[in-house]
Order: structure tokens, then sequence, then C-alpha cells
């Protein structure tokens, strides 16, 4: 409590006691000599007039069954007590932090699933796509070689080959803009 020894001396231990700790402190003593220990909380004032909170032990000192005397023993728990407080007020704030995360981590899985189905929708579309562009393209690639290999082809036939490409063609370019409309 920053006093010195010289300055404590003399000095009633209520003098040290926060007034309104008084009660409790002359029950817990009266508690003490009653059944010779008691153990409590109270706040004592430092030479500074500061209050700090002290955690607070007393036994009684006898002499056969007469008691001579009390023994004290105090530990500052000022600090504790602070932190003790200032967790008891976070506790709120932790639980609505906790349910915002909890918020979000539900939010982030919906749209990984949505991100997920929209990435299989897009590789079905490429691949159905494809598919679509290269039936008319084997066609368009078949006809045109065996025109090209066959220079004894007989004219209607090269004609029937050179309409089967022209539609093909046509087919292709079809799906070309479609895909460039959808785009």
């Amino acid at each position: 409590l920053d006093y010195t020894i010289e300055e404590i001396i003399g000095k009633h231990f209520l003098d040290l006691v926060d007034p309104s700790y008084t009660q409790i402190v002359n029950t817990s003593i009266n508690l003490s000599l009653k059944n010779n220990y008691s153990f409590f909380e109270a706040s004592l004032i430092n030479k500074y007039e500061k209050i700090n909170r002290f955690q607070i032990s007393i036994r009684t000192i006898r002499k056969g069954d007469k008691i001579i005397g009390l023994l004290g023993v105090a530990k500052d728990v000022t600090l504790q007590r602070k932190l003790e407080n200032e967790l008891t007020d976070l506790r709120p704030k932790l639980i609505e932090v906790e349910r915002l995360i909890a918020l979000e981590r539900a939010r982030s899985s919906h749209h990984k699933m949505m991100l997920d189905e929209l990435n299989k929708m897009k590789s079905e579309f490429v691949s159905n796509i494809s598919h679509e562009m290269r039936t008319p393209l084997a066609s368009i690639v078949g006809f045109s070689e065996t025109v090209a290999s066959d220079p004894n082809m007989p004219s209607e036939m090269r004609n029937e080959f050179n309409l089967i490409i022209l539609n093909e063609g046509k087919r292709l370019a079809k799906l070309i803009n479609d895909v460039l409309d959808l785009s």
C-alpha cells in the first residue's frame, strides 16, 4: 500500500479499507474470531489514495485458549479483477463475432457450391459444343478429302459431296454464331 513501516504502525486496519467494504471486513474479522479463519475480498486505499482490490485471508493467533492477535495475508488481485471484468465485457462481443463468422462461412460455402455448379455447367457446355462442332467438321474434312483424292469421281457424286460440304459448313457457321450470340 506504499506506506513505510513507520507510517503504518498505529493505523487501524479499517483506516486502510475503502468505506464501501467496511461492513464486509467487519463481518469477516468477526467470522475469523469465531471460526479461527476467514477469507474475503475487499478494496484497500494506499498512501496515495489509489484503491486496489485484495484477497485477504485472516487467521487467529492463540496462546492456549486465548486469542492474542490476528494474522492477515493479502494478495493484490486488482489487475486480475480488471482483466476478468474486461473478459466479461468482451464475451458478448466474442459471441457476436463467432455468430458473424458462422454466417460468413455458410455464405462462403453457398458461394463455393454455386461456383462449383457453374464450373460443372461450363465444362458440360464446352464438352457439348465441342462435340456439336466436330460432327459437321468431320463431314466437311471427310468429303473434302474424298473429292480431292479422286480426280475421276463422277460429277454427280462430286456435286453431291460438295452440297454436303456446303450444308455442313453452314451448319458449323450457325453453331459458331449461336455460341457467339450466347456469350
